[in-house]
């Protein structure tokens, strides 16, 4: 078999299995988050929302630890970079590794703020709701 031949096969190989999932429409559309919150848009608008206290908290919170997320993208980018350019320079890179290790263990403190923050404003709505 020719090389071009095999290249032809592999390429729609390639092609088919981008093109067959696309084919497949079992998406529940009622639950799509776009779709609520389109719902939610059309009912009002920002100036006419007022957030309650703990909304406002947790939507200060999201933003910060956003913020606290590009800080660790940045710096795992950094210190890529200064392992990837350290020329075999051991030094340059045990520097690069102190930079990546921590902003690894920066990530893990953003999770796990993340994770407190999120519980501890799921059990305050549920309170709340409930009436107890």
């Amino acid at each position: 078999m020719s090389k071009f031949i095999k290249q032809i096969l592999i390429l729609l190989s390639l092609t088919a299995l981008l093109i067959i999932p696309s084919l497949v429409f079992a998406v529940d559309t009622t639950n799509d988050p776009l779709t609520k919150l389109d719902n939610i848009a059309s009912k009002s608008s920002y100036k006419d929302v007022k957030a309650t206290l703990p909304e406002t908290v947790a939507n200060i919170i999201k933003t910060a630890l956003g913020f606290v997320g590009i800080i660790f993208l940045v710096l795992t980018i950094y210190g890529g970079f200064k392992w990837m350019t350290a020329g075999g320079d051991s030094s340059a890179v045990t520097k690069a590794q102190d930079v990546l290790t921590k902003a690894i263990i920066g990530l893990i403190i953003i999770v796990s703020a993340y994770a407190i923050t999120y519980f501890v404003f799921n059990y305050l709505a549920n309170t709340n709701t409930s009436g107890a």
